[in-house]
C-alpha cells in the first residue's frame, strides 16, 4: 500500500507534508493548558473522592446506629427479665413469710 501511494505521488507531482516545528509561544500555550487541565481533573476527581468518603461515613454511621440501637434493645429485654424474675422472688419471699408468720402465730 505504502508503494503504491509513492508511485501516485510521483505521477502526480506532490510531495510528503511534514509537519511545522512548534514555536516556543505554542510550547508555552500547550503547558499552561496541561496545567489548566490537570488542576480541573485534580479538582473533579478530589470532589468524588470526597463524596464517596462522606456516602462511606454514612454508611458506617448508620451501621453503627443500627448496631447501638440493637444493643440498646437487647440490654433493655435482658434488664426487663432480670426485673421480672425479681419480681418472682420477691412474691415467693413474701409468700414464705406470710406462711412462716401464720404457723408462729
Amino acid at each position: 500500500m505504502d508503494a503504491i501511494r509513492k508511485v501516485l505521488r510521483k505521477f502526480r507531482g506532490t510531495r510528503v507534508r511534514h509537519p511545522k516545528p512548534e514555536t516556543s509561544v505554542e510550547k508555552a500555550i500547550a503547558l499552561w493548558r496541561a496545567q489548566k487541565y490537570s488542576e480541573a481533573f485534580w479538582e473533579r476527581d478530589k470532589k468524588i473522592v470526597r463524596d464517596a468518603n462522606f456516602r462511606k461515613a454514612q454508611l458506617v454511621r448508620n451501621d453503627n446506629l443500627e448496631r447501638r440501637r440493637l444493643e440498646r434493645e437487647a440490654e433493655a429485654e435482658r434488664q426487663s427479665e432480670i426485673a421480672e424474675i425479681r419480681t418472682k422472688n420477691l412474691r415467693k419471699a413474701r409468700r414464705k413469710l406470710r406462711w412462716i408468720r401464720s404457723q408462729n402465730g
